[in-house]
């Protein structure tokens, strides 16, 4: 009976490195130590710098919705404040509420 094939990993293939682990092929000479330096430095500020942003796009959704809510709350709430009023604060309240949810629950999908 033939004994089964053993399936070789990428890195013991290609010991040189010339295949990344992301898979993308790399041609030319192997990273030196200060190149592999630099691009992770460059990677992270990078990650460091969508983080902020990312945070920066939550907190802003977060405290519009908020000021929405207790504006929208307010008129609604009211007494003797015209039915227009509160028909055009609760489409309001239920459009920025709906945006920010739709982001931040879409943003997780990425």
């Amino acid at each position: 009976m033939a004994e089964p094939s053993k399936k070789r990993r990428v890195e013991d293939q290609y010991p040189d490195k010339s295949l990344t682990t992301s898979g993308d092929f790399h041609f030319g000479p192997p990273e030196t130590p200060s190149e592999r330096a630099s691009r992770l430095r460059r990677e992270e500020a990078d990650a460091a710098h969508r983080r902020s942003k990312e945070t920066t796009v939550v907190r802003a959704i977060v405290i519009a919705t908020a000021v929405v809510l207790v504006v929208c709350i307010g008129v609604v709430l009211v007494p003797g404040s015209p039915p227009e009023n509160s028909k055009w604060a609760t489409t309001l309240l239920t459009s920025v509420v709906s945006l920010g949810l739709g982001y931040l629950l879409r943003r997780d999908e990425k």
